[in-house]
């Protein structure tokens, strides 16, 4: 690879990370954790960045449902075929340092990962106070309750970019350095 190539190559990564980072936030991924004990899952959510202000508090914001992943009290793995669930989110509680540190939905649309589904009116739930419940319907057993166990921002794309050219550019110059 020549050095006008290498150097090319770098300066449209530099602009294309540059361009992510100037451009306006749409929505910022959360993973929400929980109960690993009782029936361990995750669920992804995107939350506007005019749903963070103010804080701290409690605010009410529709935000998004990305993923749903969990498996109920009795071993059967469960997923959302409809996500994203758009603005089915109802609030968000923010601690004095802008995280968020509970939410309040309701996803149905549950389907379990085998063929069958032995419930009538599958929902999960997270309450603001940390609770997470599902509730299968119709006296199953596939039922649970538990707590939410992390609430963390999924790094974005853009920090990615930004590392990958950081370590390019170190290899870079050791590489003329040494070279």
């Amino acid at each position: 690879m020549t050095r006008k190539t290498l150097r090319n190559f770098l300066c449209s990564i530099a602009a294309s990370a540059t361009w992510a980072f100037v451009t306006p936030a749409q929505a910022i991924a959360y993973s929400v954790g929980f109960d690993p004990a009782v029936f361990a899952g995750i669920i992804t959510i995107d939350v506007s960045p005019a749903c963070l202000a103010p804080f701290p508090g409690t605010n009410t914001c529709a935000f998004d449902v990305t993923n749903v992943n969990f498996t109920d009290s009795t071993g059967m793995q469960w997923f959302d075929p409809a996500v994203p669930e758009i603005g089915i989110g109802q609030q968000i509680t923010l601690d004095s340092l802008d995280n968020i540190i509970a939410i309040l939905v309701d996803i149905g649309n549950l389907q379990p990962l085998k063929a069958d589904n032995p419930c009538d009116g599958q929902t999960l739930s997270f309450a603001l106070d940390g609770t997470v419940s599902f509730n299968c319907g119709g006296g199953s057993d596939h039922n649970g309750t538990g707590r939410v166990t992390f609430i963390r921002r999924v790094p974005e794309p853009a920090t990615f970019a930004l590392l990958g050219i950081a370590l390019l550019g170190l290899a870079a110059s050791r590489r003329r350095r040494y070279g």
